[in-house]
């Protein structure tokens, strides 16, 4: 409801710029007296509104307006939180059956999943990604400085990271797939055959 309240008021601002009401058409020219050339109304650049900027979707546990946030994320219980080129200055808990998903962003803190529901993960640069006792993670194309998978029970799957540190996957059923992946301090155990 919030949302369709600021349209409107957005819609209300921008029909006052140009001096019409709603249902009305805008003005082209201005009427002439006296001979004198019909003047143009058009708006400056002055008379522009200043656009609201873009809001993430809120099921991340705070308001994400526009692409950075500075400070910690928590994806509360049950939610579902879409981040797209957005940077966290921070970690991002996500909390029992909640699911994250992340499109080239940045975040600078630890990414931590614990009896998650879905994890996606593709493009952008993370610090520590920990996937615990969870369902469905995907994590592609991504820079990493460590991954580690422990104790999920859903399908895992990881394809063409570059992991500065290392991969390690333990106690996974069924087993994380993947491939392509590039690790400079190794891939271990389940994920042994992960890594290059």
């Amino acid at each position: 409801m919030k949302k369709i309240v600021t349209f409107a008021a957005a819609a209300a601002a921008t029909l006052a710029v140009v001096g019409c009401t709603p249902g009305a058409s805008a003005p082209t020219t201005a009427p002439t007296q006296g001979g004198s050339t019909p003047a143009t109304a058009s708006p400056t650049a002055t008379d522009t509104p200043t656009p609201t900027p873009s809001t993430q979707p809120l099921d991340c546990g705070v308001p994400v307006n526009g692409k950075t946030v500075d400070g910690d994320i928590t994806v509360p219980k049950d939610a579902k939180c879409v981040l797209d080129g957005v940077t966290v200055n921070g970690k991002i808990s996500i909390r029992d059956h909640a699911s994250l998903e992340l499109k080239n962003a940045k975040v600078t803190g630890e990414i931590m999943g614990d009896v998650y529901e879905n994890i996606l993960i593709s493009g952008g640069t993370y610090n520590i990604i920990n996937l615990w006792n969870g369902n469905t993670a995907t994590v592609e194309n991504a820079t990493i400085q460590k991954l580690e998978s422990t104790n999920n029970h859903g399908p895992q799957t990881f394809n063409g990271n570059n992991i500065k540190g290392r991969l390690q996957c333990r106690d996974n059923d069924p087993a994380p797939t993947g491939k392509g992946n590039k690790t400079y301090l190794g891939a271990y155990f389940q994920c042994q055959a992960l890594g290059s």
